[in-house]
């Protein structure tokens, strides 16, 4: 399993032994995270980006967010987020989270297979 820390942006694995070891930085307010087909998926509140990390080659990618707080769905890179929180896998095996828009959580938003967002 993998925690993600808001005070300072890291995501960690945590070990067998319960010990925590280092796996990445991120520079805005990483909130959320969660694992499919072997990457993490992390929200950034303070930015208002998802990102990608392959855990195989250890890359980021941007996959959701146009870096412009607010609520316009469309292609994942086109797409507005205003400050994304947490994230939850859903059955269907799509992503789906909240917004934390002037201090109140707008309606869920899913990132599709293909990486465009909907409502």
């Amino acid at each position: 399993p993998y925690v993600v820390s808001l005070q300072n942006g890291r995501v960690y694995r945590v070990e067998s032994s319960g010990e925590l070891t280092f796996v990445e930085r991120f520079e805005g307010a990483p909130v959320g995270m969660v694992y499919l087909d072997g990457s993490l998926y992390v929200s950034d509140w303070g930015d208002s980006w998802i990102y990608r990390y392959d855990l195989t080659d250890e890359s980021v990618t941007t996959v959701a967010g146009n870096g412009v707080d607010g609520l316009q769905d469309g292609p994942g890179l086109s797409a507005s987020l205003g400050s994304p929180d947490s994230l939850a896998l859903g059955p269907d095996g799509a992503i789906y989270f909240v917004q934390a828009v002037d201090e109140a959580h707008t309606p869920s938003q899913r990132i599709e297979h293909d990486l465009s967002l909907t409502r």
